[in-house]
């Protein structure tokens, strides 16, 4: 089903950090703090792990598109609903990259909130 392809091709090249995804931005900030906070060298080991890591969902993704089906299967009907689930997920790993600002922001506030006395 080519879209549940896109849909495992945006979220795995999500989860490797790839932008303009999601993924991106969580592993840009993840690394940033770890960088200001003097532990440079697990930046550089999170770094390292994703990608190896990327090779992993590469060879995922190169078996969903690129092998051919085996004989005499047929094509996956889905539900609407998952469908749309699907189609609402792969929407939100785009649209979380491009307005993540105001979320981050949001809970940056809600954070300071909890943990000042």
């Amino acid at each position: 089903n080519p879209m549940l392809g896109i849909v495992l091709t945006l979220a795995m090249l999500s989860l490797a950090g790839i932008p303009p995804l999601s993924g991106f931005v969580g592993k840009f900030l993840l690394f940033g703090a770890a960088i200001d906070a003097d532990l440079t060298w697990l930046a550089i080991v999170g770094a390292v792990g994703s990608m190896v890591s990327l090779g992993y969902y590469l060879r995922v993704l190169g078996l969903a598109w690129l092998e051919e089906p085996p004989a005499g299967e047929k094509r996956l009907r889905l539900p609407s609903a998952v469908g749309t689930v699907a189609v609402s997920c792969a929407v939100l790993i785009v649209a979380f990259a491009i307005g993540g600002g105001l979320l981050i922001d949001l809970c940056r506030d809600a954070a300071q909130v909890i943990f000042t006395p």
